[in-house]
């Protein structure tokens, strides 16, 4: 089987030809090409400690959803709104 592309965390989205992802261990939002190549790290204002479980695009925010301490569902979920600012992913709002 031929793989295209590597994606080792569960959130991603696609935006312009690139894949975007955010990686709770390097605090970053990683930009891939469609081959797998790394073409970007973004690092974040602002640190995640838990797994980002969906990462959506609007045309112009990454939106992240994770878990509140990486509870269980019903404990609740945490939204947040980013925006790259100077080549880093700064955070805007959460709900």
């Amino acid at each position: 089987m031929i793989q295209n592309i590597r994606l080792l965390n569960p959130n991603v989205t696609r935006v312009s030809g690139y894949f975007y992802s955010m990686d709770e261990d390097t605090d970053s939002l990683i930009q891939k090409t469609d081959d797998g190549t790394l073409a970007f790290s973004y690092p974040l204002d602002t640190p995640i400690p838990n797994e980002v479980k969906s990462l959506e695009h609007d045309g112009e925010s990454f939106w992240s959803l994770d878990l509140i301490n990486n509870a269980s569902p019903a404990a609740g979920f945490r939204i947040r709104r980013w925006i790259i600012e100077n080549f880093v992913l700064t955070l805007q709002q959460t709900f």
